[in-house]
């Protein structure tokens, strides 16, 4: 055995150079106030044991502090909630910051949100624009090395205007900014404009639950986005509103390759169609309108998931693989020979045939609703079914469920809900998933796989 051994054994021990300069790497969440006045500061100083990539740090600690907090060398990843303090030098390994108005109460089996010091009563002016302008000299600070931001505000009747934020931000370069999300606050496009702005190299831009503002007047009734700079290739507008009856977005950028639109309470309208180059493209609606037509979308559009009340589309892109179609009234289109993936969630119309390049397929109703039929063929190289059915509280459950007499054999994952089935399992199926209304009984004497029984009304 001695002589198959690559080092001899006297020097088995590891390198006692090699040994203090490697060191784990840790995340740390540091809450104010609980732990010992000396414990934060020699976690974060003390990088010869540990190297803090990830760090998390809740509540007010300017009470308690001796000196700034110190920000690892290592650094990676800092996430503030509900933080108030005084920080050391920004390491330049920085990649992202996230900032949230409020912190979560550990150990509560329901969420309970404690907002940042500054916003306990926040109809107190003066102390919002602190809570505002201590956020933009943290963010400010570390904008020249962060490729992600993350602003989070507080879930109140009126949002926190965060134009004092956005104004600092611009006049600092960003050259390494690429993701920008910001969640709960009244936002000013203008500022926004000149944040994603050249020089600015920001590639993602998501907006949720925001409420829109101008400096511009807008017609009667209608609030209109102005154009986006070109370079953006991801853009996600969710939960928005503008105060108006229609929101107008204005020509889209045809660097853009994802979008993805979700509105509650503003009818939209595209003025111009989409980008000739858009891969990916989401518009779900809540009880509103959109003007999307089959001529708005273009050729190279793969993905394309519609929500609520829509135009009927005449026809899909030629080269779709993936169609999503939710509460979908009209007739469906003849769908292209590319398409793998097709989803129809509580739909009036159902399709005869689908194509044999589909590999999954969604099938989802809700009682009273009928149960849309199964294809009379099943396509050659289906791999995922979902036949999903559902129950309404004030119906209650139906009583004749619908059955599936045949299954595929190339089916590899399949999903049951309120329907019974009168198949054999194939042979190649992997997973099987069970609702919580599924109430037949299944022969699981050869199958192999894995089974899961969902307790929750949970469709995907």
């Amino acid at each position: 055995m001695a002589e198959r051994r690559l080092l001899p054994k006297n020097c088995w021990s590891l390198n006692k150079v090699i040994h203090d300069t490697v060191a784990p790497t840790v995340t740390v969440h540091l809450v104010a106030g609980s732990a010992a006045l000396a414990i934060p500061h020699h976690l974060l100083e003390d990088t010869t044991r540990r190297h803090v990539v990830t760090l998390t740090m809740d509540g007010d600690f300017t009470s308690t502090q001796e000196r700034p907090l110190s920000l690892p060398p290592s650094l990676v990843r800092l996430s503030l909630r509900g933080f108030r303090g005084e920080l050391g030098p920004v390491p330049s390994g920085l990649r992202e910051l996230h900032i949230c108005a409020y912190r979560n109460a550990e150990g509560n089996p329901y969420p309970i949100y404690h907002p940042h010091p500054l916003l306990a009563d926040i109809t107190n002016s003066d102390a919002v624009q602190r809570f505002l302008q201590e956020m933009s000299e943290i963010t400010v600070a570390v904008l020249p090395t962060v490729r992600l931001l993350c602003l989070v505000g507080m879930n109140t009747e009126d949002f926190i205007l965060l134009r004092t934020c956005m104004q600092a931000l611009c006049k600092v370069p960003h050259p390494k900014l690429k993701d920008l999300r910001l969640y709960a606050w009244t936002l000013h496009w203008e500022d926004l404009l000149q944040l994603l702005s050249p020089p600015a190299a920001v590639q993602k831009v998501t907006i949720e639950n925001c409420h829109f503002t101008s400096d511009s007047e807008s017609a009667e009734g209608r609030f209109t986005i102005p154009s986006l700079p070109e370079g953006l290739v991801s853009l996600e507008v969710a939960r928005c509103h503008c105060g108006s009856e229609v929101m107008v977005i204005s020509r889209l950028p045809e660097s853009l390759r994802h979008v993805n639109v979700a509105v509650i309470r503003t009818d939209v309208e595209f003025a111009q169609p989409l980008p000739p180059l858009l891969e990916s493209f989401s518009l779900k609606l809540v009880d509103v309108h959109a003007n999307i037509s089959a001529g708005m979308l273009p050729a190279s559009l793969r993905v394309l998931e519609l929500v609520g009340r829509h135009l009927q589309l005449e026809e899909v892109p030629p080269s779709l693989r993936v169609l999503k179609l939710r509460a979908y009234k009209h007739p469906l289109p003849q769908l292209p020979d590319t398409l793998e993936t097709l989803v129809l969630d509580e739909c009036k119309h159902h399709v005869a045939e689908v194509p044999d390049s589909v590999r999954s397929l969604s099938l989802c109703w809700c009682h009273p609703h009928p149960a849309p039929p199964l294809p009379a063929r099943w396509p050659t190289h289906l791999e995922r079914l979902i036949y999903w059915g559902e129950s309404d509280e004030f119906f209650g459950t139906p009583h004749d469920m619908p059955h599936i007499d045949s299954l595929p054999p190339t089916l590899r994952r399949l999903e049951l809900n309120g329907c019974a089935v009168m198949a054999e399992l194939p042979q190649a199926l992997q997973e099987l998933r069970l609702g919580c209304e599924f109430r037949d009984t299944v022969n699981l004497k050869d199958f192999t796989g894995s089974v899961t029984v969902s307790r929750r009304r949970v469709r995907f």
